[in-house]
């Protein structure tokens, strides 16, 4: 039979919890008595690597499709100039444009109850609780139509110190 590995990280009181990558594939599951999963006590959210530098994780079990549509429906029926469905841009609030490379459109969704619910849930599996409304964003909602496509391109701050 297999063996049982148990893992501890320490963290200093005032410092967030950040996921430690592990090896590729390596997968964690987030306890259903820590996060009610959105699908059930079967399907537990767990965390998969995927990529070590950066640290990139796949979420298996985050979301619903019912949520998925709803996120989608919300984006779509939102006419707001700001967070409703629009070509994407490039650039910061005072400096946006328009970029070839950037074929999607978007928007953002802070209200719908299913961005509510899901962002709850990230703050919950962050360990970030309580949960504060001010300290999260709204989601991020892409289309890409039929005749667009995803280009690879890198995206970037510059650290100005502007706070941002």
């Amino acid at each position: 039979s297999g063996s049982l590995a148990l893992e501890l990280w320490m963290v200093p009181a005032d410092k967030w919890f950040v996921y430690p990558p592990g090896e590729l594939g390596r997968v964690v599951v987030i306890p259903p008595s820590r996060i009610n999963p959105p699908r059930g006590q079967d399907h537990p959210i767990t965390v998969e690597t995927i990529s070590e530098s950066p640290r990139v994780y796949h979420l298996h079990n985050f979301l619903t499709i019912e949520e998925t549509d709803s996120l989608i429906a919300h984006a779509l029926a939102d006419k707001d100039a700001v967070t409703g469905l629009q070509r994407s841009t490039t650039g910061a609030e005072h400096q946006v444009s328009f970029n070839k490379v950037r074929t999607s459109d978007n928007a953002f969704d802070s209200v719908s109850p299913a961005a509510r619910a899901t962002k709850r849930r990230a703050v919950d599996v962050l360990g970030m609780g309580p949960y504060d409304e001010q300290i999260t964003d709204g989601l991020q909602v892409l289309r890409y139509n039929e005749s667009k496509a995803y280009i690879a391109h890198l995206d970037y701050l510059d650290d100005n110190n502007s706070g941002h």
